[in-house]
């Protein structure tokens, strides 16, 4: 992917390789654009529903090494509480504004009305109102951040789709690094295969789009 990308804005010839420099530069640009785009969320991230256990306290920290042992979130979606016995309930994601409202923190009951996450990183602390009951599990539906590469030899698998995005945004971001035009037909080519994407997943999830598709990258600005 990474030579393909190199290829595409004329660094090298077709019949040419890249040399490790060059493709070391690439992946690092490739994972600077796999982390600008999991804060856009719905366009570029998968949904993750996960299921935890509830001890009986307000408080709950989520991230690597926390109370909910997972990958830290970008956003969380939904929050719903089931109890010991089976049943279900919605747990309402509040400001903080609500949450320092509530005249009694320590209030329990068999679910959670509302739940305040304070985003910290890298783990976040999600606040419950009232504490539900120890017993029972909180199910959370949340974005998760898209994994980094980590080595030019390692063998990747990418939801469909994901390896042309990647392609055509990466020669997008590093056609400028190597002095090459970023022409209307690079910046086209881009933009579609970002938006194929985020098609696929709003058409999944059922939602409407409200981030710009576009730019998958944005060129340092000419001086001179």
């Amino acid at each position: 992917m990474l030579t393909a990308a190199i290829r595409s804005i004329g660094v090298v010839a077709a019949e040419e390789t890249p040399s490790t420099s060059e493709l070391t530069d690439a992946l690092y640009a490739a994972n600077d654009i796999l982390s600008s785009w999991s804060p856009q969320v719905l366009p570029i991230t998968p949904l993750t529903r996960e299921t935890f256990p509830l001890t009986g306290t307000v408080s709950y920290t989520m991230g690597p090494g926390g109370t909910f042992n997972t990958p830290r979130p970008v956003k969380i979606e939904a929050i719903a509480i089931t109890s010991a016995g089976g049943s279900r309930h919605p747990a309402r994601l509040a400001p903080i504004e609500e949450y320092d409202s509530t005249l009694d923190t320590t209030l329990a009951g068999l679910f959670a009305e509302i739940c305040f996450c304070d985003g910290g990183f890298p783990m976040m602390t999600l606040n419950f109102y009232p504490k539900p009951a120890s017993g029972g599990t909180v199910d959370i539906a949340s974005y998760k951040p898209l994994q980094p590469f980590a080595n030019l030899t390692d063998t990747v698998t990418l939801m469909p789709g994901y390896t042309r995005a990647l392609r055509w945004a990466l020669a997008f971001e590093m056609a400028p690094e190597f002095g090459r035009p970023v022409t209307q037909e690079l910046t086209s080519l881009a933009a579609d295969a970002k938006t194929s994407i985020t098609g696929l997943n709003q058409a999944v999830l059922g939602k409407p789009n409200t981030i710009e598709p576009m730019d998958p990258a944005v060129p340092p600005r000419q001086v001179g």
